[in-house]
């Protein structure tokens, strides 16, 4: 298996921070995160896992090129109730 490295962009740390995420957890959701978004013309996806200890959601959007031996965390949060739905995979529909 490739080793990959992570890069955390600016834009990602400040959001972590707001949100109170910590590096372990993006390690965590790196390792166990579950694919529910994919934009292959952006080379990203969007990651859901659930922060070990408390079972927090967290979504990290990533960035990868399947040349490159590094991805980019583009950002990390704690998903918003009125955005997702319960599951945190779906996107609720604007009304």
């Amino acid at each position: 298996a490739k080793k990959i490295r992570v890069r955390l962009t600016k834009h990602a740390r400040t959001e972590a921070f707001k949100d109170g995420l910590t590096a372990s957890d993006f390690e965590y959701a790196l390792m166990h995160g579950e694919v529910i978004e994919d934009y292959p013309e952006r080379n990203r996806v969007l990651l859901l896992a659930f922060e070990a200890q408390y079972q927090l959601p967290i979504h990290i959007s990533l960035e990868y090129f399947l040349d490159e031996d590094f991805a980019t965390i583009v950002t990390a949060y704690v998903p918003e109730d009125d955005i997702w739905e319960k599951n945190y995979k779906t996107r609720k529909v604007k009304r």
